[in-house]
């Protein structure tokens, strides 16, 4: 499996990482990425102006505290909780040699417990 890595700088932070992946690209195959965190996850979806401020903004407002007993153990309890909404893995088509992605998706990182270092996998399906 390929794999990068990816700084973020904030609590919760999405960043575009779509020429990351087109740059890896091998042609003709389907591409599973993958981040092996249970606090990040990973996307796709629209990325233009204002929708990163979007992004961030709602996953923050989205699972506020309410009492989380996992809370009582580390402070990253809405962390999981979005990740598992969200998930840490996606598939991509691969058409002549490019990623076969809408005019205005883009692949999106989903930092919801940083600043951290993260990585991402990118693996052929056959």
């Amino acid at each position: 499996m390929d794999s990068f890595r990816v700084r973020t700088s904030r609590k919760v932070e999405i960043l575009d990482i779509t020429s990351e992946v087109s740059r890896r690209l091998k042609p003709g195959s389907l591409r599973a990425l993958f981040t092996p965190h249970t606090t990040a996850a990973i996307t796709i979806n629209e990325f233009g102006p204002g929708m990163k401020a979007d992004y961030e903004r709602f996953h923050s407002s989205i699972v506020k505290e309410k009492g989380w007993r996992h809370k009582s153990v580390e402070s990253n309890a809405e962390a999981h909780l979005l990740s598992s909404l969200i998930k840490p893995s996606i598939s991509i088509p691969i058409e002549g040699g490019s990623l076969a992605l809408g005019t205005w998706q883009k692949i999106l990182l989903v930092e919801l417990d940083g600043p951290r270092t993260r990585t991402v996998g990118m693996q052929v399906i056959k």
